[in-house]
């Protein structure tokens, strides 16, 4: 029998923008939380993992995040730029000023991770809910989302791949929605600059 295909669930351009401004307009935890994953493609359970000190300087106006050890066994450094940076500095003065030294997390847990990913989720149920999208959404969709994104905007595909942290591409296409319009977009690119002239 044939392999069943999962199909890439990217949020589509008028939803994505929606959720992403009532986040903005919530600007509490959960809210500040959700837009990192979008901006980062981190899968949630990396994100509740991430330290406190995260966000490193890699050179002159140039970020990345250190995501710990995940899913598949793997760490990496994700390039960000200023407006997640501001995002991880929002999280940073919400953690509360009695957090204990040895909480090391940026997230802190006031019971387990499951907490915190169980809020994520309930967050994000009620933000669709009050844009008016009448479709499931869930967190995961944002890794969908920003690898679509990063495709389109022109990084290739090994660097969408180790961007999501993938280990091959046969993962990464199942993440990525290769539309019409980009299959039009890519035709006429390749026939302005030929590669061959």
């Amino acid at each position: 029998p044939r392999k069943e295909h999962r199909l890439p669930r990217p949020l589509t351009a008028e939803q994505d923008k929606l959720v992403q401004q009532e986040l903005q307009r919530r600007n509490d935890l959960a809210s500040n939380t959700l837009l990192l994953l979008r901006h980062t493609g981190m899968r949630i359970g990396e994100c509740v993992r991430l330290t406190a000190d995260c966000l490193r300087t890699i050179g002159p106006g140039q970020w990345a995040i250190h995501v710990p050890l995940g899913k598949l066994k793997t760490e990496r450094l994700v390039p960000v730029d200023s407006t997640v940076c501001e995002i991880i500095h929002r999280l940073q003065s919400l953690r509360p000023p009695d957090t204990p030294s040895t909480n090391r997390f940026l997230l802190v847990r006031p019971r387990s991770r499951y907490s915190v990913t169980r809020m994520l989720r309930t967050t994000l149920r009620d933000v669709v809910r009050a844009v008016g999208i009448r479709n499931r959404i869930v967190p995961h969709q944002f890794r969908h989302t920003y690898g679509t994104e990063m495709l389109r905007a022109g990084v290739n595909f090994a660097a969408v791949m180790k961007l999501l942290g993938h280990t091959s591409p046969d993962m990464t296409l199942e993440y990525l929605q290769i539309t019409q319009q980009d299959l039009q977009r890519e035709f006429h690119l390749a026939l302005s600059h030929p590669r061959h002239l």
